[in-house]
């Protein structure tokens, strides 16, 4: 099982951000520890910007579409040429403002994968959904993308509850546990228990150890804390120790 502690920094940042992140982030930056890794999804004209040295650096997104007349897109193979080592794909920001289906969505895994880009699929459910019991439906809905891959595919998955995104709010251990004890068993029951489950909403310093904690959290997706190398060092930290690594 592999461990993965990325951030997302979704459409901030800029060069000199990235070089004072870099600058401060790069001592607490772990050497490479057998199965674990940690990273930052940057804006595209970040990727090639930094040394990110044993840090992965990834995309936020990916074309859903090959190489060809598709103006604007970004395909796999030209994040692939700019050193892209991990893409997300999913997130809910990307389904409920941009409308990307789930085959969409599929499509982007299987460009990434391709590519020889990791890939991870953002789910989660939004709040009305989980008021009325859906949380299962929706989710099992999201994992319908996964059906492109294989049982020896490598690639992670990320469980985001839109209620708790960029809201300050997280979800609580009992709720982070539950969600991730279905997918669990639900990713095993398809030949991918091997697949690493990340947690991401509202993960902050002062939440990781104890969200770390739990035994189907192998690794965190973390938003506006990963702004700060400060604040982003403590959360690697904490999950470092959490799992005793």
């Amino acid at each position: 099982m592999n461990y993965l502690v990325l951030g997302n920094w979704k459409s901030n940042g800029d060069q000199k951000a990235l070089t004072a992140f870099l600058a401060e982030f790069s001592p607490v930056n772990r050497a490479l520890i057998d199965g674990y890794r940690t990273g930052i999804a940057v804006p595209y004209h970040l990727i090639q910007a930094g040394d990110f040295g044993s840090a992965w650096v990834g995309a936020q997104n990916v074309s859903a579409f090959p190489p060809g007349a598709y103006t604007g897109e970004i395909t796999g193979g030209m994040l692939s040429e700019l050193g892209t080592q991990f893409g997300l794909v999913g997130h809910s920001e990307r389904r409920h403002l941009m409308g990307e289906t789930v085959e969409q969505t599929r499509a982007k895994l299987e460009n990434l994968q391709q590519s020889g880009i990791y890939p991870i699929l953002c789910v989660g459910e939004t709040l009305d959904e989980r008021n009325q019991g859906r949380l299962h439906e929706v989710l099992l809905a999201q994992l319908a993308a996964l059906d492109i891959f294989t049982k020896d595919s490598s690639f992670a998955v990320a469980y985001e509850p839109v209620w708790a995104i960029g809201t300050g709010v997280a979800a609580t251990p009992a709720d982070v546990a539950d969600a991730h004890r279905f997918l669990r068993e639900t990713l095993a029951e398809r030949g991918f228990g091997h697949v690493p489950l990340m947690y991401g909403g509202s993960v902050k310093p002062a939440n990781a150890a104890e969200l770390a904690a739990i035994d189907d959290v192998h690794g965190f997706l973390v938003g506006g804390a990963s702004l700060k190398a400060g604040s982003f060092g403590e959360i690697d930290r904490a999950f470092l120790e959490a799992k005793n690594l």
